[in-house]
This record gives structure tokens, sequence and C-alpha cells, in this order.
């Protein structure tokens, strides 16, 4: 047991990996794994990532759950534009083809590329 004026210390993993993801349930949450070294490291993160995916949860990027539809307060899905931070609403084409996008002050339609 240690007293009270006692600080305990932890050596830092050699190699560790750090990923933000949403739940299915809407939650943020960080997976970390921790190894010896890359090579230890690397088949674990595949394997934990292939599990989260089956598991239905979503890699946030920059604070936005990345490549996924979202849905606003109106019920309507949207994504977000990585480049301007702005929200990206589905549209329709004559041909049945469907993006994404949002119209910047100039006036100009952008697809989040």
């Amino acid at each position: 047991m240690m007293s009270e004026n006692t600080t305990a210390t932890f050596a830092e993993a050699p190699a560790s990996f750090n990923v933000r993801m949403q739940s299915p349930d809407g939650f943020e949450c960080q997976l970390t794994l921790r190894g010896t070294s890359g090579a230890d490291l690397l088949p674990r993160v595949a394997q934990a990532l292939e599990w989260a995916k089956a598991k239905g949860y979503r890699p946030i990027v920059n604070g936005y759950v990345r490549g996924y539809a979202l849905t606003d307060e109106k019920g309507k899905q949207y994504k977000m534009c990585e480049t301007h931070q702005a929200r990206m609403y589905a549209k329709t084409g004559k041909d049945g083809q469907t993006w994404y996008s949002h119209q910047l002050a100039d006036g100009t339609w952008c697809k989040g590329k």
C-alpha cells in the first residue's frame, strides 16, 4: 500500500495505438492498445479494428464520424465536409445517383473533396 506522499511512476509502452470511435449507441470512446513493438502491436490493432467495425463502432476523425451519414434534428441525413466543417446534405440526380454537397459563400458547391 502506498502512502499519501508516495508518487507512483509508470513506464510508457514502447508502442501504442489510439483511435477515437463512436459506439453504436452514439457515445464517443477511445481505444488504446499497447505493445512492446510495432510488430507486436499491428496485428492486434487490425484484429481490434475489425471487431469494432463488426460491432457497429465508427471512426471519429477531426471530431466528426468520418464517411458516415448522420441525422440532423429534422431527421434529414447529412455528412460532414472535412474541409469546411459544414453539413453536406444528400442530392439525387436525374439518373438516380446520390451525392452529398454544401454551398459555399461564393455560390459554388463543395462535395467535400
